[in-house]
C-alpha cells in the first residue's frame, strides 16, 4: 500500500508499506492472513454505512515495513543497494475491502474456466509509521473502474 504526493507514478512516493520479499521462496509482498478475515455472502451483514457484501476482506494491525518507496523496498530485499535509513517499522492499522455483486460471468474458453462475479469494490484503510499516520476517505467514496472476484481453473487443473 503506497502513499503519493500528486498523481501516482508521476508524483513523489512518500510511503511504501509492504512485508518485503520472502528470503526462502521469493514470494513478493505477500503475507498470510487469518482465515476469519475473509467473509463471503451470507456471512456478511451491512451496517449503517454499507450494504451486505458478496465478499469482504477485513484486516487490522498488520505489521509491515515502510520502505518509503517501492524501489527502495526491492533493492533492500534483493541486497542490491537501497537506503536502510529510509526503512522504518510501519503498521497498516486497518484494511477493509468489500466486493458487491453487479453481474455474473462464466468463461470456459481458451484453456481456463471459471465462475466470476463482476463487482463494485470499495476500499478503506489506515496506516502509521512513527509520528506519521494516514486515514483514507470512507470506502463509500471509492471510485471503482473494474473489479472481478471469482475462482478459476487453468493449466494442468483445467479439465
Amino acid at each position: 500500500m503506497d502513499i503519493w504526493l500528486g498523481q501516482v507514478g508521476s508524483g513523489t512516493q512518500i510511503h511504501a508499506y509492504d512485508p518485503g520479499i520472502a528470503p526462502n521462496n521469493g514470494t513478493f509482498w505477500v503475507i498470510p492472513i487469518p482465515e476469519d478475515s475473509v467473509t463471503l455472502g451470507d456471512d456478511e451483514e451491512g451496517d449503517e454505512h454499507t450494504e451486505p457484501s458478496a465478499a469482504r476482506l477485513h484486516l487490522a494491525d498488520i505489521h509491515l515495513r515502510d520502505a518509503t518507496t517501492n524501489g527502495n523496498s526491492i533493492m533492500l530485499d534483493l541486497g542490491v543497494g537501497g537506503d536502510p535509513s529510509k526503512a522504518h517499522p510501519g503498521e497498516v492499522t486497518s484494511l477493509d475491502i468489500r466486493w458487491n455483486p453487479l453481474d455474473r460471468i462464466h468463461d470456459a474458453q481458451n484453456g481456463f474456466q471459471g465462475k466470476f462475479t463482476e463487482t463494485r469494490a470499495t476500499t478503506e484503510w489506515s496506516a502509521k509509521t512513527g509520528d506519521f499516520s494516514y486515514v483514507s476517505d470512507p470506502g463509500t467514496t471509492s471510485v471503482n473502474l473494474f473489479s472481478l472476484l471469482g475462482r478459476e481453473r487453468n493449466g494442468v487443473f483445467f479439465r
